[in-house]
């Protein structure tokens, strides 16, 4: 797992996540990117549309075509999965606003289920759902995540994102004879 050291979120023409990452051995910084320009998009093919992935030890040959797949996130945890690599980035030491900027995607709801001897989780909103996370569930991940989802399903909580304040509920459904759950996330 890479530290980061320091974490940039920009929109205008442009929407630019950008990571600082810590490089132990040189003792200098790394950048992850991810870039997405919707104002041209409409000039590309469907198959180059979305967010590109740019790292400086990435080979000039997948610079132009490493597409963002999915990024997931738990606690101070980020995997970046592009369609050449995989990265694991430790975001303790980023500013949680910024975090909660660049993640927040207006759910109502949380899901989890059990599938395929993984643990998914999906962010819901009026009844959709955008698969955010995916944990092997013997991880410690999956082990943390379905503690916490317990506790919740016996005493709601409360957050703090983005200087709003959420009270959230869960509650445990059956879903083909596993424990899955529903976690609502209401806005006070």
């Amino acid at each position: 797992m890479e530290r980061v050291l320091l974490m940039n979120n920009q929109e205008g023409d442009d929407l630019i996540v950008s990571f600082a990452i810590e490089d132990t051995e040189l003792e200098e910084t790394k950048s992850l990117i991810l870039l997405r320009t919707p104002k041209y998009e409409s000039v590309f093919e469907d198959h180059e549309r979305g967010v590109s992935v740019s790292y400086d030890e990435q080979p000039d040959s997948e610079a132009d075509e490493d597409l963002l797949i999915r990024i997931c996130i738990v606690q101070n945890m980020v995997t970046v999965v592009s369609k050449y690599h995989r990265y694991e980035l430790d975001v303790s030491n980023v500013d949680r606003d910024k975090l909660a900027d660049a993640i927040s995607l207006g759910a109502d709801q949380l899901e989890v289920e059990y599938k395929d001897k993984c643990e998914e989780v999906f962010a819901m909103k009026s009844g959709f759902g955008l698969g955010i996370a995916s944990f092997r569930s013997s991880s410690p991940e999956a082990k943390s995540l379905l503690s916490d989802l317990y506790a919740l399903a016996k005493k709601k909580q409360r957050v703090k994102i983005d200087e709003h304040t959420y009270e959230l509920r869960a509650r445990i459904f059956d879903s083909f004879g596993e424990d899955a759950f529903r976690v609502e996330l209401q806005r006070l």
